[in-house]
């Protein structure tokens, strides 16, 4: 018995689609596995674990003389509400939310100064009790 191929019978559309699909399967493969590669190779670039790991020196705590601490007081009305508090490279970014919308205040921490006060569009997630 000898098999006949109809291959001539079908589309050309059809033709171009199943091959360009099959160009998009192993050239995407190809992709995958070199990014694969080169992220293994990067580790300091993509940290695959962040350390949360905080030590605390407890007699540091204990010998702190309350005196020596440094007060700051950030201006905000009595209704406004501490929605987030970021820390990145010595600026402490605050999100703060009352009546009159949202308000990010950025805190140099060693100078203790405020950088820049960024106000933020009202939104109907500010809502304050």
């Amino acid at each position: 018995m000898t098999e006949v191929s109809n291959t001539d019978n079908v589309p050309f559309a059809l033709k171009f689609a199943v091959y360009f699909m099959g160009v998009l399967l192993v050239g995407g493969t190809i992709a995958l596995v070199i990014m694969m590669f080169v992220r293994t190779g990067n580790k300091e670039e993509y940290p695959a674990v962040v350390s949360t790991d905080i030590s605390v020196d407890e007699n540091a705590i204990q010998n702190t003389n309350l005196d020596d601490m440094v007060e700051t007081v950030l201006p905000a009305s009595a209704h406004t509400q501490v929605r987030s508090i970021n820390y990145n490279d010595g600026v402490l970014a605050i999100h703060l939310c009352d009546q009159n919308g949202s308000t990010i205040i950025l805190l140099h921490v060693a100078t203790e100064k405020i950088i820049r006060r960024v106000a933020l569009r009202p939104s109907a997630g500010c809502a304050v009790d």
